[in-house]
Parts: structure tokens; C-alpha cells; sequence
């Protein structure tokens, strides 16, 4: 089962960031920034889904490139700060989060969380950019949501519909009789 408390979920997310930045790293395909936080957002969406409860118990806002997990930033520079990890890159050309030690993953990730976050980052990490941004212009908690403004993770147990032609012609049949 998922499960995380305020007080640890800073911690959480620490781990969780490292866990990616090796696992990808090892895989020789490191997630830029901000792949990092689409792996992060999916992965609370499926744990959501699967068990109840987000991994890491963190609002993502909405921006054009994606989901933002609003305190990774924080998470990240206190990493910075402790010598656990750096990120390298340009701003304009891509950043990538290098984990300078192992991530202590016990006490922070059950196993269910753990074989969710691994499932996502086996998905996501070899999709090629525009077939990601796909993946989240499906999302309907993404869709819902205006630039800036918070991401309801409720919205993952809705799936968006697909608009053929024919639910395209009923709509627009529906808007003419009703003025």
C-alpha cells in the first residue's frame, strides 16, 4: 500500500528523485528535469489508482511542457546542499538531476510504490518527447487544469474520451439545438 506523512514526504520525494536519477542514469538514458517530474506525476497517478493514496503526497501544477511537482525544487536544491545530488545542464538546453550517492530507499518506498515508480520510468523513460507530451495532453487532470493552476489528482480515475467524428457531429448537433 502507498502511503506517506507530511513530516516524511520531503524525504520521500528526496529518495524517489535519486532512485530515478540512478535508475536512468545506469540505463545510460537520464531524465531531464522535466521527464523527472512527468515520472513523478504518473507515478502518483498509478499508485492512486492501484492503492488509494499518491506516493508523494505533492501538488503538481500545470504548466505547457507538463505536470510540475510544485516542491521538487525545494527537494532538489536541499540535495544540493547535502551533497546527495547536482544537477548539470543549461537551463535553455535541458538540466539533469545526477545522484551523487545511493538512495536510501527503505523506510521511504514500500514495495508497491517502488515496483509503481519502476514500471513508469520503464515507460516513460525511452518515449520520445512528442509522443510524451501526448501521454499528457490525454491526461485529463493536465486538460482540466490552466496553466499555473493546480492539478486535481483525483482526475486519474478519468479517462478522457476519444472525439471521433461521430461524437464530434452529436456535439455540434446537441449545440445547434440548444441555440
Amino acid at each position: 500500500m502507498c502511503r506517506v506523512t507530511p513530516r516524511d514526504s520531503q524525504d520521500k520525494i528526496s529518495e524517489l528523485l535519486l532512485h530515478v536519477a540512478v535508475r536512468t542514469h545506469v540505463a545510460d538514458s537520464r531524465v531531464d528535469l522535466h521527464r523527472l517530474h512527468t515520472v513523478l506525476y504518473f507515478s502518483d497517478r498509478a499508485c492512486l489508482r492501484a492503492h488509494g493514496s499518491t506516493i508523494t503526497d505533492g501538488e503538481y501544477a500545470r504548466w505547457p511542457e507538463g505536470p510540475v511537482l510544485r516542491s521538487m525544487r525545494y527537494a532538489i536544491k536541499e540535495m544540493e546542499n547535502r551533497g546527495d545530488a547536482q544537477v548539470v545542464g543549461d537551463p535553455d538546453q535541458g538540466q539533469w538531476l545526477i545522484a551523487l550517492r545511493e538512495p536510501g530507499l527503505l523506510g521511504h518506498l514500500s514495495d508497491d510504490e517502488l515496483a509503481v515508480v519502476d514500471d513508469v520510468v520503464s515507460e516513460l523513460t525511452y518515449l520520445p518527447d512528442r509522443q510524451l507530451m501526448m501521454l499528457i495532453e490525454d491526461d485529463a487532470g493536465w486538460a482540466a487544469a490552466e496553466d499555473g493552476e493546480p492539478i486535481l489528482m483525483e482526475m486519474a480515475f478519468i479517462t478522457r474520451p476519444e472525439v471521433t467524428d461521430k461524437v464530434r457531429e452529436r456535439a455540434e448537433q446537441l449545440a445547434r439545438q440548444q441555440g
